[in-house]
């Protein structure tokens, strides 16, 4: 392949440069001429360019850009040409047009040189080569001056890529404008190539500017150049088309307007390369290969073609698309990259330019309804420009997103490169009706208008040219007028009918305005900085929301005072929320299990008559309204097997009651089942809970699995009590939902509020009654209410309502108090009485920054870009909203900006309002794993907390001694007291040398001040004793408990103790109803030192004798790194037995100490001396302990028998 350089003037008045045309002429070199029998071709192809000669970001990588797409073209025709392999590079169309501005601002003639100077033959015209209409597509195809380009790049030969195209025609000729198609030959086979650009291009384009062309039926105008072809003896046919559908890369089904376009071209074509709708796809339509390549220069198809050279006919071909991540192995294309530069120094001192800073990130994504945040800036814009009453914005004339920071000219351009100017017009209020209606009358997919002044709903359900509801049209708050007269601004593509708003030609006494971007400019330079624009719920459709309540707990609350010792009567709360239900009017209501409190425990009657005062109560005054009401069994319902541990264990006389019968004879409803509402299925499980396993029952795991299938093209979201990190067999059932669509599962049975990771989006919501046994709100603080949700047609949104709240704000991102870098802030805002105009967010009390907005039904959805500095400080941040009457609503919440996620556990006490319900991390040592390792205990060197693990399937096998990582939900166990929940196995981290803190020896009176520290108390006495528990007292007449429910093995306080026993007792301190504990681990933590009528002795006591060289001599003085000595000590026990083992550990970092070999050796000839060899490794001071065990067999029976010995030690170089 040759290249002509094309020279041309040098210009100063912005930039000195020389920029290099090229056009390209084709031949085959004789060396890879071949006499096979078959030739074989590659085309290498592109589409929707748009000008994207720069590179950008795709999945945090660098992608695209013309110099790397064109180096990728370079490789990939280059290893074809070294088999013999003729390539053709062509495109499909829309390779200029709604183009940055490196190329833009030069009428996109940077963009047609690169093509030819990448080496593209053939392309067709796409919707956007006619932005600037007939005249100037003719210009940059052929040639001419134009006065923004020619004092830079002087006057443009025209190109070298030719556009092929065979439907559009002139009106009066009937004649295309460009060669509808054309041949190539190679080694004596010609291929034919043709052309065509998607007939509703006039629709979609300014009318005016294709006002003399007729875009004719695509297959018709194809067909007929394949007829003319064939006559030519041309078998080989490859279709440039602009129109597109939907696929995947690896061959399956295409859908779209393509398809029928396809299968009605002739089957003599062989291959259809398309563009249009941005997706990239390879497929087979009736035997043709057809592609697309994404669009931007991200990707191409590369299509292999094998022509056989007899009957010309293609006997084999296939097709991939490959993506132009940068790759070093790849390198740019040098010639189009000098071109790219001087481009970019040609619109830098235009494009740089800031205009202002964007507070967050605006894009142009449309929500249900078909709003966007830009669209809402650039109408407000436009109708502040035009100082009109109203203002519309065709949503395709936005092209790009702005990012948060600052904003520059080139940036706006890019959002609005079109050049259009606005019209200011009137129009009535009923052509006003009739716009909205044509947003999808007449339409080829819905064209959402991007409003100004106005607010509106429309329904998707209705048909065309019935979805508005004319009492539901605002203007500026007042409804609309049919007969009144109201000022309209519109750009000139929509005001010359544009996108078939063909009403908006009718428009009266217009006014012709500025060009739509410097409008934006102008208004974004006048907004106060940082500027933002939200989703304000101009523009709203009907939307189904459901509630879900879950931990109802009804019950006679006397029953519950004297039973549970409860302090709150949830039935107390039933008629707020039955008020708020009628209000709200969801199109149904769930309750998620424990609707009765603790039936289980309960006789028959009375289960009975607590799910009467729950029916009456909650259900029955909402379902009178019309509300479905559905229920879900919970462990405290009765409802599957929920008490007893085995389904044989239940009594005879129970057994209807404890399989199904209670719950489902009291509500209606069986345990498990599945409903449809609009276009979602519901499905209701109920798992067996035994023995602090949860699990799908065989019978459930089938129906399920039948159920889905029967459902595999709806949305699906599930409802459940238990949430699935409690599932034992959640691998199993999470197997069976993988590839169904499964939107959101919902449970409770936590009484807290938090987002379950557990492979699908899932939500455990707080409970309706609080922790009603002790306090109003949930174990992590969240306040008694329910959940309000929204099945959208992609997602579901949701939002925790507290019940009773008119003003609210949830904050619902970062859930973890330690921020350690930038991140992301989310909240979410309600107010009950009127709309909120504006969200915003502040740091220690600093300046307010506006948040991102997005009215999601009856709340709002916020965000920003939180940048932190990390001090290790504490910090409060505040987030407000302002609602329509000028009333600001805030709440706060405190962080610690930290280089290490890590806290300590004594800060989650001195800071616990400010951890309360948020996640924390810590580093420690586990001192006890209790409740059969459900409850580990963690130490560190400030304080030690309990964490509860139970509810956290899969979670790792806890043992004393262990060092870890564990990140959990501060919060509170059943009595009140702080603690840790551990969900997810995924946040614990085994990390460091196992070893266990020495407990602190305590005066009993002090134990309650060291709550779930590994303490002892020595030398007490035993004065009561019980199977589980028995009392000990000191000899200032303090008495302590001592619960042994927990330890393992089991260990009977009546079996091993007799009143008036001295012994010492290690283990955990603990409260329990405010009365302070020590609970043991194991049974030698328990150590009698003198049996009842016995005189009292030392259990052991260590000696230390000293450190002596490898020549076994004592030793004085500092010890040197590197060399090898001995640490002698000696030990004594008192009490029958042998002494086991001695340990001497280097305590360098507490974290990681290091254990150093010890053993019974003569040193100092006494056989009962144990010594340990020391190899210091670095210098430094360290401190030594001498531990003494008894019983040696793992760290689970660590116990040291004697107070550690500690010795301080310096070590030289």
């Amino acid at each position: 392949m040759s290249r002509r350089i094309l020279n041309f003037r040098l210009f100063a008045s912005l930039i000195c440069l020389v920029l290099l045309f090229y056009c390209v002429s084709f031949f085959i070199s004789s060396n890879i001429l071949a006499a096979e029998q078959n030739l074989k071709l590659q085309i290498l192809a592109i589409n929707d360019l748009h000008g994207a000669l720069e590179s950008r970001t795709l999945n945090n990588k660098p992608i695209g850009g013309a110099a790397v797409l064109a180096g990728y073209l370079d490789k990939w025709e280059n290893e074809a040409a070294a088999q013999g392999i003729h390539t053709f590079r062509v495109h499909a169309g829309d390779v200029i047009g709604a183009s940055p501005p490196i190329s833009a601002l030069l009428q996109d003639e940077p963009t047609m040189n690169i093509l030819g100077v990448a080496g593209f033959v053939y392309g067709c015209p796409g919707n956007h080569e006619f932005d600037e209409g007939r005249e100037e597509l003719l210009r940059l195809q052929n040639g001419g001056a134009h006065p923004k380009t020619e004092p830079y790049t002087g006057v443009w030969p025209g190109a070298a890529t030719q556009y092929l195209c065979a439907n559009v025609v002139d009106k009066q000729t009937q004649q295309p404008i460009f060669p509808p198609c054309a041949v190539s030959e190679v080694e004596g086979v010609k291929v034919g190539f043709i052309g065509a650009d998607l007939e509703e291009t006039p629709t979609i384009v300014m009318p005016s500017g294709v006002a003399t062309l007729s875009f004719l039926d695509e297959a018709q105008s194809i067909n007929k150049y394949v007829n003319e072809l064939k006559e030519q003896g041309v078998e080989t046919i490859i279709v440039l088309l602009h129109q597109g559908g939907a696929g995947d890369r690896q061959g399956g089904p295409i859908s779209g307007e393509i398809v029928g376009i396809v299968n009605a071209i002739d089957d003599e074509v062989d291959v259809v390369i398309t563009g249009h709708t941005h997706t990239g796809f390879r497929g087979n339509i009736g035997g043709k290969i057809v592609t697309q390549a994404y669009s931007n220069g991200t990707a191409f198809a590369d299509i292999d073609l094998t022509v056989d050279r007899t009957t010309k006919d293609v006997v084999e071909k296939s097709a991939q698309i490959v993506d132009t991540y940068h790759d070093p192995a790849i390198p740019a294309d040098t010639a189009v990259e000098e071109l790219v530069n001087c481009y970019k120094e040609l619109a830098a001192p235009i494009s740089n330019q800031v205009i202002g800073t964007a507070a967050y990130d605006l894009t142009k994504d449309q929500n249900n309804a078909g709003e966007s945040a830009l669209g809402n800036l650039i109408a407000d814009a436009q109708r502040w420009e035009m100082d009109s009453e109203l203002a519309f914005m065709n949503p395709g004339g936005i092209r790009a997103n702005l990012e948060a920071g600052e904003v520059t000219w080139g940036e706006l351009y890019t959002v609005q490169p079109f050049n259009n100017t606005l019209v200011k017009m009137n129009l009535t209020g009923a052509q006003i009706e009739t716009l909205l209606e044509q947003q999808w009358k007449d339409q080829p997919y819905p064209r959402v208008l991007q409003i100004s002044g106005l607010n509106y709903t429309w329904d998707p359900a209705q048909p065309a040219g019935e979805r508005v509801d004319p009492a539901k049209i605002l203007v500026n708050d007042q409804p609309i007028e049919t007969e009144k007269t109201y000022s309209v601004t519109v750009n000139s593509f929509l005001a010359d009918g544009g996108d078939n708003f063909t009403v908006l030609k009718e428009g009266a006494e217009r006014e012709n305005g500025p060009v739509d971007l410097d409008a934006l400019v102008e208004y974004v330079q006048q907004l106060d900085q940082p500027f933002g624009s939200s989703i304000e719920g101009r523009i709203s459709i009907p939307l189904d929301i459901f509630v879900q309540v879950t931990d109802l707990h009804i019950s006679n609350f006397t029953d519950a005072q004297k039973t549970f010792q409860a302090k709150y009567d949830p039935l107390a709360y039933a008629p707020v929320f039955v008020e708020e239900m009628k209000a709200l009017r969801p199109s149904f209501i769930v309750a998620t299990g424990d609707l009765v409190a603790k039936a289980e425990t309960k006789s028959l009657a009375k289960g009975m008559e607590w799910f009467d005062l729950y029916l009456n109560n909650i259900v029955n005054p909402v379902t009178s309204e019309g509300i479905t009401f559905y229920q879900v069994p919970g462990n405290h319902d009765v409802g599957g097997i929920k008490y007893y541990k085995k389904p044989e264990d239940i009594p005879e006389n129970l057994k209807e009651y404890y399989g199904d019968g209670l719950f489902t004879k009291k509500t209606g409803f069986p345990t498990f089942y599945s409903f449809d509402q609009n276009d979602y299925h519901y499905i209701v499980l109920d798992p067996l809970e035994l023995d602090r396993t949860v699990n799908l029952p065989e019978e459930q795991l089938n129906w399920l699995k039948n159920d889905l299938e029967a459902n595999k093209e709806k949305n699906i979201i599930l409802f459940f009590h238990q949430p699935s990190s409690n599932w034992e067999d959640w691998a199993e059932v999470s197997d069976i939902l993988d590839g169904y669509k499964i939107k959101m599962m919902l449970a409770g049975h936590w009484h807290t509020d938090e987002a379950v990771d557990n492979g699908f989006p899932e939500q455990a919501t707080s409970s309706f009654s609080g922790c009603w046994w002790r306090e109003t709100v949930g174990k992590d603080g969240t306040s008694i209410g329910y959940r309000l949700v929204y099945p959208l047609a992609g997602e579901v949104r949701h939002f925790y309502k507290e019940l009773g709240a008119n003003q609210q704000i949830n904050i619902t991102s970062p859930v973890d108090i330690a921020i350690d870098g930038d991140t992301s802030f989310n909240v979410q805002a309600y107010d009950a009485l009127q709309p909120v105009k504006e969200l915003f967010y502040r740091i220690d009390g600093s300046a307010w920054q506006p948040m991102y907005m997005e009215k999601v039904g009856v709340w709002y959805d916020g965000k920003a870009a939180l940048n932190i500095t990390p001090d290790n400080n504490y910090h409060k941040i505040e987030v407000g909203y302002e609602a329509a009457d000028g009333t600001v609503f805030s709440k706060a919440q405190w962080y610690k900006f930290a280089d290490d996620k890590t806290v300590t556990i004594q800060e989650i006490y001195d800071h616990f309002d400010k951890f309360h319900g948020r996640y924390a991390t810590v580093r420690a040592t586990v001192t006890a794993a209790f409740v059969d390792g459900q409850m580990p205990v963690l130490q560190d060197e400030t304080a030690g907390i309990t964490v509860w693990a139970g509810e956290c399937a899969g979670r790792p096998a806890f043992y004393d001694g262990q060092g870890l990582i564990l990140r959990g939900k501060v919060a509170t166990d059943g009595n009140g007291l702080q603690q840790m929940h551990l969900n997810d196995a995924e946040n614990v981290q085994i990390t460091g040398t196992p070893w266990l803190p020495t407990p602190k020896a305590l005066e009993i009176q002090a134990v309650g001040s060291y709550l779930y520290q590994f303490v002892k108390v020595e030398n007490v006495k035993v004065t009561e004793a019980s199977e589980y528990e028995f009392y000990v007292e000191d000899g200032l007449g303090q008495k302590l408990l001592i619960y042994t429910g927990d330890v393992r093995p089991a260990y009977n306080p009546l079996d091993n103790l007799k009143i008036g026993d001295i012994i010492n007792v290690s283990g955990i301190a603990w409260s329990y109803l405010g009365e302070a504990e020590i609970c043991p681990r194991f049974p030698e933590d328990i150590v009698t030192v003198t049996q009842a009528g016995e005189p009292a002795q030392e259990t052991a006591i260590i000696d230390w004798l000293g450190i002596y060289d490898d020549q076994q001599k004592a030793y004085q003085g500092p010890l040197k790194a590197g060399k090898s000595y001995y640490l002698v000590c000696k030990p004594k026990k008192n009490t029958a037995g042998s002494i086991s083992a001695l340990s001497i550990l280097e305590v360098l970092n507490i974290d990681q100490p290091q254990f150093l070999n010890a053993a019974r050796l003569s040193v100092t000839e006494n056989p009962s001396e144990f010594a340990a060899l020391y190899q210091p490794a670095a210098s430094g001071n360290f401190t030594l302990k001498c531990f003494l065990w008894n019983g040696w067999s793992n760290s689970v029976t660590w116990s040291s028998l004697a107070e550690p010995k500690e010795i301080d030690i310096t070590v030289s170089p």
